[in-house]
Formats: structure tokens, sequence, C-alpha cells
């Protein structure tokens, strides 16, 4: 507007205000549109990549066929002396169905990350800052977690003074030990003195996003928020129904709330599969915006060239030579745009992948696919107007006003 306003009328009568700038502002604002588009194409390939790798990560736990009954309600229940009894008989009960393979108790839960940290010095004089989860002896069996050394729980030391604890193999490591045999046996003082028994092997407590924090697991009735049970796979609904029946045996007054694992694990995902979903709509949109921009740009290019490919007609040149003529300076746009939008492009998404523990590898696919895909489109989005003037009879052509 600001460029059309400028213009004399009597200039553009005479025919003295035409620009001969081969890279006006159609064609630099075109270019920026594909820098854009180029920019968000890479994005949405990397993030798309980025969470598809997380997601496939083995968790290390069973999180399928495993339905968890909030306790949370019950905790004002600590104060009832029969609250523990209840509860340990409502986990024996569950056990004694055949379509249920096992039931444990405890603070926390996969999918959401363990609020109860402490530091624990070890008897090799290292210390560590660890997260802690109370658990009970069907832990390692409902979510089908391996040993990696020495043993675990049993309904005896649930019944011991002795305190015992569990760690995984990230404690090992950052306490310096040489072997997950070497650190069992070992005592690690919290306060108060425990002994190591075993090692589980590492599994993700939130999202594979995060590395692997070193966890320590120990017996205890106190604070124990979640009952996670295993079922088996033929019918999750019979599963539910017997829950929820004996969970009214044992708590008729409190509300019987629960989610599936594999569900509650997932949601962690849900923001980066938004961000994704979003960036994915922004690129479509600026693609078309750009494709709009080129079919006017071949539009007004094709007019004012018609009688330059006339005369190139006449003279011997075929229609191919006409569209490679005609193509070469609408490439030459996406090659401007994508000298801004690759690097813009490599810039953000190194960054935003290094908020990941696994990280995906960039490649030239990420780059050179969203160069390939526009390129095929631009040639699409100005095809026909191409073919159009280069088939013209080059008499109508030079007798064009």
């Amino acid at each position: 507007a600001f460029i059309m306003s400028s213009f004399k009328p009597i200039s553009l009568v005479k025919g003295i205000g035409k620009s001969n700038n081969k890279f006006g502002l159609r064609s630099l604002l075109i270019s920026f549109q594909f820098a854009i588009s180029l920019f968000l194409i890479v994005c949405t390939i990397i993030m798309y990549s980025q969470v598809s790798l997380v997601s496939s990560q083995e968790t290390g736990f069973r999180k399928d066929q495993v339905v968890v009954i909030n306790l949370l309600e019950l905790l004002t229940d600590f104060s009832d002396t029969t609250y523990a009894g209840r509860l340990e008989t409502l986990k024996d009960r569950l056990k004694a169905f055949e379509i249920i393979k096992a039931a444990t108790v405890t603070s926390q839960v996969p999918g959401k990350k363990s609020t109860w940290r402490g530091t624990e010095r070890a008897s090799n004089e290292s210390s560590v800052v660890s997260y802690r989860t109370r658990i009970d002896s069907d832990f390692a069996e409902v979510f089908n977690i391996p040993l990696v050394a020495g043993r675990f729980f049993t309904t005896e030391d649930e019944q011991n003074a002795k305190r015992y604890m569990v760690v995984n193999e990230s404690w090992v490591k950052a306490t310096g030990f040489s072997s997950e045999d070497e650190a069992v046996g070992q005592i690690a003082d919290m306060g108060v003195e425990y002994e190591i028994i075993g090692v589980l092997a590492d599994f993700h407590q939130i999202s594979p996003k995060y590395a692997i924090d070193p966890a320590i697991f120990t017996l205890g009735q106190g604070h124990r928020s979640y009952m996670s049970i295993a079922f088996k796979a033929e019918s999750y609904q019979q599963v539910l129904q017997a829950v929820e029946q004996e969970w009214k045996r044992s708590f008729p007054d409190r509300p019987f709330k629960y989610f599936f694992l594999d569900d509650h694990f997932e949601k962690q995902f849900k923001s980066e599969a938004r961000m994704s979903e979003a960036v994915s709509a922004f690129t479509l949109f600026s693609l078309f915006l750009a494709c709009l921009g080129l079919v006017g740009l071949s539009t007004t290019i094709a007019y004012q060239k018609v009688k330059e490919l006339g005369i190139r007609k006449v003279l011997g040149a075929s229609v191919f030579d006409l569209l490679k003529l005609l193509s070469k300076g609408y490439l030459i746009l996406v090659f401007f745009g994508s000298a801004v939008g690759l690097p813009l492009a490599y810039m953000v998404m190194d960054y935003w992948i290094t908020g990941y523990a696994v990280k995906v590898q960039l490649s030239l696919i990420h780059f050179g696919l969203p160069v390939a895909t526009v390129m095929l489109l631009t040639l699409l989005s100005t095809l026909s107007q191409s073919v159009n003037a280069a088939i013209k009879n080059p008499t109508d052509s030079l007798r064009q006003e």
C-alpha cells in the first residue's frame, strides 16, 4: 500500500513507474514466508521424532494391566488404629482373586515424581541425595522390576524390627561402589542405619525425558498413598467390579477412586504432543500462505514475460526451456528462504532437545526433507501458470498489450 500510494498516476500511464528490480518487495516477502515455513516444518519433524523416541523408550517396569486405587482420601484415617489392618485385609482379599496377580501399597507410583528426598551416607563414606519410596514386599512383583543383586523384601521383613532398604542401580553408581554386589550388605546412614539387602534394576519413575535419579525403597506403614493391582489381561471390567466390591467392604464410607497406570504414565507426554500439534497447524497455515503468494507471483511474472516468452519460442526455445526459465526464479526464493529458516531451526531445536536425557540425533533428513517438500509445493503452485505461458501461441503473445 505504501509503495502503490507513492506512484504518480501520470507515471503509471506513461509506463515510467515499472520496477526493474529482479528481487523486489514481493519476492522478499515470499522468501520470508518460505523461511517461516521451513523453520516450522523442521521444528515439527524434530519434535515429532523426539517425542516418538521418548515414548518408545523402555520404562523398566510393567505399566499395562495395572489399576491403581488412590488412597489419598484415607490419609485422614491415620489416627484410626484399624486403618493399617483394614488396608492389609483389603490387599489380601484382592490377591485371593484368580484374575489378580498381585497387589502392593506404596507411597508413590510411576508417573509421579517422588517428593520425599533425603541424603544417605553409605559405609564407604560417600553420600548421595536420592528419592525415597515406601513400599511393601509385593512391589517388585506388581511392577515386574528385576532384581540385579541381593534379595528383595519378604513378608518376614515387614514384621522384623530391623531396618532394611533396597536401592536402584543409579544409587549404587552415585555412591561410588564398584558393583551392585559390593553395595549389598553395606550400611546406609539416614539419621538411623539401614542395611542394603538388594539392588533393583533402574526404571523410569517419571518420563524417560529425564535421567533416572538415585532411589531407595524402604518398608513402612506411614503415608502410603496408592494401592497398585496387577491383573490378568482377560477382562479389566471384572477386575474393577471385584476391586470396587472389596473396597466397599473395607472402606464403605470412602469414595472409590482409581486410574490405570499406563494412562496415568502417558499423561506426561501430553504437553509435548499438544505443542507438536500446534506447530503442525501453524506449519500448514504458513505453507498455504506461501503457496498463495506463489500463485499470485507466478501469475504476475507470466503476464509480464508473455512477450519475452513468445519471442524465445519463435527463436526455437522448447516448452521445457521456457518452464525452466520461469521456475528458476521461484527456486531461488526457496534458496534464500532456506538460508534464513534452516540455521534458525537448527539453533532452536538443538537448544530444545537439551532438556531431554535421551536425544534424537539431528540429521540431514530433518533439514533436507523440508527443503524438498517446499520445492515440490513451489513447482506445483506455479506449474499451471508457467505451462499456460509456455504453450501460448507466440502470435497471440506478441499482440498482447
